[in-house]
């Protein structure tokens, strides 16, 4: 219940921040594919739930079942054991888990954001623990800041740049998920 308890903490103060972030959102800034997808999450702060994950969004945002099932054996293939525990602990407010993984109930997304970031520490033969800032350039509802807050340095700066609305989503969620001030 603390993600929830985290939620109700927030929940009065969503408006307020849409409101200051209403100037910026511009359909002239954005292409056709963005201005419908901008709307879609503007509808979903409207009338944000905590459990706002379920409200749609995945279809624009979020990863489809097979691809995810492809995902996670390959993780299987390529990640310890151990090595993915803390980056898949239960997320309430992304709504339900939707597959299993190495015995635990996951949203697919976690597995797809899982995935990038061992590719990466793979490829660029790097330790996320190493990793002291990233710079993440249109971070959808926050889900890949998520994984490398839990798998990264306690000290990890993480910074996404994205459109007005999303940033937003990504606020709430993550600070369900770990509070205002992490």
């Amino acid at each position: 219940m603390e993600q929830y308890d985290r939620y109700l903490a927030l929940q009065n103060r969503i408006p307020e921040m849409y409101a200051r972030l209403t100037p910026y959102i511009r359909a002239e800034d954005v292409t056709s594919f963005w201005a419908e997808g901008i709307q879609r999450v503007q509808n979903v702060i409207s009338r944000i739930t905590f459990t706002f994950m379920q409200s749609g969004l995945r279809g624009r945002l979020g990863t489809p079942p097979k691809v995810a099932a492809g995902l996670a054996n390959w993780l299987d293939k390529h990640l310890a054991e151990d090595a993915a525990t803390e980056a898949l602990v239960a997320d309430e407010v992304a709504g339900m888990p939707t597959m299993l993984f190495r015995g635990r109930a996951v949203t697919v997304d976690a597995i797809r954001f899982l995935y990038y970031a061992t590719v990466l520490s793979i490829s660029a033969d790097i330790s996320l623990k190493t990793i002291r800032s990233v710079l993440e350039w249109g971070g959808g509802y926050g889900a890949q800041a998520k994984i490398f807050k839990r798998l990264g340095r306690k000290d990890l700066t993480y910074t996404i740049a994205d459109l007005p609305p999303l940033c937003l989503l990504q606020w709430v969620y993550l600070s369900c998920l770990f509070g205002e001030k992490a």
